[in-house]
């Protein structure tokens, strides 16, 4: 349910409400305030960027700010190469950065300071920013989305036009809540990876928890759920793509991982990790939060000036710009985990065969003419 507030001041009124203020709500705020939207970013955090909980190789190029990259206050060095072994008399694979958007990382910075520089290049444009607001859950009624808020032992609300939720990978803690039990519960499935459907049986234990499994071994790799409705009921054998497992899911704010990006519904957009959003092969998250937080913000901008539902523009946006690239990766890794020591190490002495310009899974496959039949081949999977 709507965590209720024990105040009985009005609401406060935004156009926009990003939650996060991490690199993928500081791109939506700047873009989304330099083109005349009301923004208020809530961040959990006493500072932005403090403590830092994410890797300092980074793309700048995705930010679209040249002069970040200049800056020295930033910027420690610039990628020359990057060398992937097994071990340290195996044959490196030698990737060479393209300084491109496409490259999972290339240059290695204060991430600290990077994140608050992102931040006040928001805040410039005009956004507003409130720290040690914690999200505590929202609603979608009558073409507005209301947000509730902590902030010191008050409850806050505020009504907007759409909510950004950026607050990285999906845990427990930031699961929102929203009003009223469940009698139908809708979920989407990623189509882009393996094409495999599963029965999903889907059970409420109790109000605003769900429970799922799924009748196979392994872990649960990929499962969303979306939208909530009043009532109470049970969901029996729904179809998702997934492995298996189960879970607890609280709430309205999707679960998602990489093998199954989900960027939102209705009024409310996910970005970056949030969202499932990140390179699965080099482990990194940094371009795909920025660049899904431009495509949140430019999905937004098109709906006011089209009417066109931002969610189906920005989900079309997600699935063409990103997904296929991160496709990639996520079969590289599977490949990789599934096979012996001995397969990965005659694999990547392949690899060391070929000239890599970009650091990217997309140019491992593209430059070593890489199918998956050939994945297949030189990686049998061992267990």
């Amino acid at each position: 349910m709507m965590v209720p507030s024990r105040n009985t001041e009005k609401p406060e009124e935004a156009g926009i409400v990003i939650v996060g203020g991490g690199p993928s709500g500081s791109q939506s705020a700047r873009i989304l305030s330099e083109s005349g939207f009301d923004v208020l970013v809530l961040d959990s955090k006493m500072e932005i960027g403090s403590p830092v909980i994410c890797a300092d190789m980074v793309n700048l190029e995705v930010t679209g700010m040249d002069d970040i990259g200049k800056d020295t206050r930033l910027v420690v060095s610039r990628l020359k190469e990057l060398r992937m072994r097994r071990n340290p008399t195996s044959e490196a694979v030698v990737l060479k950065p393209s300084y491109g958007e496409n490259d999972a990382f290339n240059t290695i910075v204060e991430r600290d300071r990077l994140d608050k520089e992102l931040m006040s290049r928001a805040l410039i444009a005009g956004g507003k920013l409130k720290i040690r607001a914690q999200f505590l859950g929202f609603e979608e009624d009558s073409g507005k989305v209301t947000v509730a808020y902590r902030l010191g032992d008050k409850v806050h609300r505020v009504v907007a036009d759409y909510a950004i939720m950026a607050m990285g990978p999906p845990k427990p803690e930031n699961q929102a809540v929203p009003s009223g039990s469940t009698t139908e519960i809708e979920y989407a499935y990623n189509r882009f990876v393996s094409g495999e459907v599963h029965p999903l049986t889907l059970t409420m234990e109790e109000a605003g928890k769900l429970t799922y499994n799924v009748p196979m071994g392994g872990n649960l790799s990929n499962i969303l759920t979306v939208s909530r409705r009043a009532g109470d009921s049970t969901v029996e054998k729904s179809e998702a793509d997934t492995t298996a497992g189960r879970s607890i899911i609280s709430g309205k704010v999707p679960v998602s991982y990489p093998d199954s990006p989900y960027p939102g519904a209705g009024r409310v957009l996910n970005v970056g990790s949030f969202a499932g959003l990140h390179d699965q092969f080099f482990m990194t998250g940094f371009r795909e939060a920025v660049i899904s937080g431009e495509l949140a913000a430019k999905s937004i901008i098109e709906a006011s000036a089209n009417g066109r539902p931002a969610a189906i523009s920005y989900s079309e946006k997600v699935n063409r710009d990103l997904v296929p690239g991160m496709n990639y990766g996520v079969r590289l890794r599977k490949a990789s985990r599934r096979s012996s020591g001995e397969n990965l190490e005659k694999f990547l002495e392949y690899l060391s065969r070929f000239d890599f310009s970009e650091i990217s899974a997309e140019e491992i496959f593209r430059a070593a003419s890489l199918s998956d039949s050939v994945i297949d081949e030189m990686l049998p999977p061992d267990y």
